[in-house]
């Protein structure tokens, strides 16, 4: 397709060039500074992530009609937060369903973990969004406010080493442990941590799929019921 090349791979001064989608100056020495970027793409513990792709996604679920995603600090880590509006007369939607939705889209680290109602969106004098005010606005933690604590001793002390990974202890054993900030990267921390406390290897795969404190508690003290019987 020439004219996508032409978009992504312009030529300037006979010289064919990739377009990242950064911006960046040169200076007078010829050394290049890079400010950021000019589109919807940003990085999140160490992945990029396409905004306008995850909006796009919420925006798809019925009965919302317009969604947009920011980055927000909460409980001190970074999460993807989304603020959306409805019909006119619509109740708002469980956040619950809304994140199964997206999950069955995404992968996990793109699946934002708060979802926010608006009655309209907060809007620039020219009629656009204002996202530095989307920024400012409280975000709806009600679902993960109240969390179930940690029952058996596995829970306790599986609890206490993602907590140390996480940074946090705001969130419950129930909670899929990717939506609170956990990454491919930072899980294989708390896989080296459950190894050292138990001397147990869990696979990535049993991991990914069991996802919350409960599970992978209930994993574990499986594995040692097995190794006990095996003695």
């Amino acid at each position: 397709d020439e004219e996508l090349t032409a978009e992504h791979f312009p030529v300037i001064d006979g010289v064919r060039y990739c377009n990242t989608g950064d911006l960046a100056y040169r200076d007078k020495r010829g050394e290049v500074f890079v400010l950021g970027r000019n589109d919807g793409m940003i990085k999140l513990r160490g992945l990029r992530i396409e905004l306008e792709e995850v909006e796009n996604t919420i925006g798809n679920y019925p009965g919302i009609v317009h969604a947009r995603v920011v980055v927000r600090t909460i409980n001190g880590t970074e999460h993807l937060c989304a603020f959306y509006t409805c019909r006119p007369g619509a109740e708002p939607i469980k956040s619950e369903r809304i994140r199964t939705f997206v999950a069955k889209k995404l992968p996990p680290y793109m699946v934002p973990s708060y979802y926010t109602y608006l009655h309209q969106f907060p809007l620039t004098p020219n009629g656009k969004v204002a996202v530095k005010a989307l920024k400012e606005l409280e975000v709806d933690t009600s679902e993960r406010i109240a969390f179930e604590a940690p029952d058996t001793k596995e829970e306790e002390q599986l609890f206490g080493i993602v907590a140390g990974v996480l940074g946090t202890d705001r969130f419950g054993v129930k909670d899929d442990l990717f939506a609170l900030g956990l990454t491919s990267l930072t899980m294989i921390s708390v896989i080296s941590g459950i190894y050292e406390t138990w001397g147990l290897t869990i696979r990535v795969t049993d991991f990914m799929e069991l996802k919350s404190v409960e599970d992978i508690a209930e994993k574990i003290t499986e594995l040692l019921e097995n190794l006990e019987a095996e003695k």
